[in-house]
């Protein structure tokens, strides 16, 4: 049995566009972080989340529960479901469930976003935002609290991210990141019981932040404005040039560098998407390249010559799974 000792290593960015929207229900979209296009208008208020499940399929949550549907990257939206509620937060999808979270707790969990039943309720607190990552949900609240579950039946506090002016936390693999109102930067490497704080913005009016599969950190302002940090500093790339901005969003699975291009014998192993469906794309050395499932198994090796490479997995079932090569521990997930 294979034990997950080795390093993790982070693929490439892999959305193909960024997205805001703001209170008033604007929807914003850019291919590069930098110039944003209005492309519609929800018709309805108080948004706090949109979640796409691929390049054109998305869903926008307001704050009152009412779910809407898109299939046109953003462009037009239809009611899709509608709960009774006054202070919606979060909406997610995992493997093969859909996540809401409320300002006061409740959770709810369905196959879809119409099928959405509360299961549990956290506990106390202001809750801010809601995320995953290949193990555990994780609710956080204004004040830091972070609380974490298997499945959202039962919830305990794993332990505290900074202070007062939390608003969102995300995670990438088995890493979460955290961040306030200030623009503080929390970082976490073991589910959330102990954090470090990273770096800072250090501007107020931070409103939300995602983190992307390369480790690009995404963060948006009141204000429209969009940093980014990918190594130790932020740097501003771009603005709606629009106040009222609620949060931020990106979708689709292309690459904004595409390693095919590049001399792969500076390459020992890279995984060019890690959300596949049925082909997943490696560069790499010649040698022996293994697919492990989530407990450890080997479901699929192979020797592949030095280049570029399109791996079937149209058999494998939906979920994380684990690709290693050459020392280094790619984490996938296939769709």
């Amino acid at each position: 049995m294979f034990r997950w000792l080795a390093l993790i290593a982070l693929p490439l960015n892999l959305y193909s566009y960024v997205y805001l929207y703001t209170r008033m229900g604007d929807v914003f979209r850019s291919t590069d972080g930098k110039n944003f296009e209005l492309v519609s208008n929800t018709g309805y208020m108080d948004g706090v989340s949109l979640l796409f499940e691929n390049d054109t399929l998305g869903y926008y949550l307001t704050r009152n529960g009412v779910i809407l549907e898109t299939n046109n990257r953003g462009e037009a939206w239809q009611r899709a479901n509608a709960l009774s509620l006054n202070d919606a937060v979060e909406l997610i999808k995992g493997d093969t469930a859909f996540y809401l979270l409320t300002e006061s707790g409740d959770f709810y969990r369905g196959n879809d976003v119409n099928s959405l039943t509360l299961v549990s309720n956290i506990g106390n607190g202001r809750f801010v935002s809601l995320t995953r990552d290949i193990q555990y949900l994780y609710a956080l609240t204004e004040s830091g609290e972070i609380y974490r579950s298997q499945n959202g039946d039962l919830w305990q506090l794993s332990g505290e991210a900074g202070s007062m002016g939390m608003v969102a936390i995300d995670a990438l693999i088995d890493t979460l990141f955290a961040i306030n109102y200030f623009g503080d930067l929390f970082k976490s490497v073991d589910h959330g019981h102990t954090w470090t704080m990273v770096s800072t913005i250090s501007q107020m009016g931070t409103i939300d932040m995602m983190v992307t599969e390369d480790l690009l950190i995404l963060a948006t302002l009141e204000t429209g404005e969009i940093i980014k940090k990918s190594g130790e500093n932020w740097e501003w790339i771009g603005t709606a040039s629009q106040s009222g901005v609620q949060g931020i969003s990106t979708s689709g699975t292309t690459t904004f560098v595409d390693d095919r291009n590049k001399d792969s014998s500076k390459i020992r192993f890279r995984i060019l998407r890690n959300i596949v469906g049925d082909l997943l794309e490696v560069v790499s050395e010649k040698g022996k390249i293994t697919i492990y499932s989530a407990d450890g198994s080997i479901v699929k090796q192979m020797v592949k010559d030095r280049g570029y490479m399109a791996i079937d997995v149209s058999n494998l079932k939906r979920g994380i799974y684990f690709v290693r090569g050459f020392g280094k521990v790619y984490g996938v997930m296939v769709k």
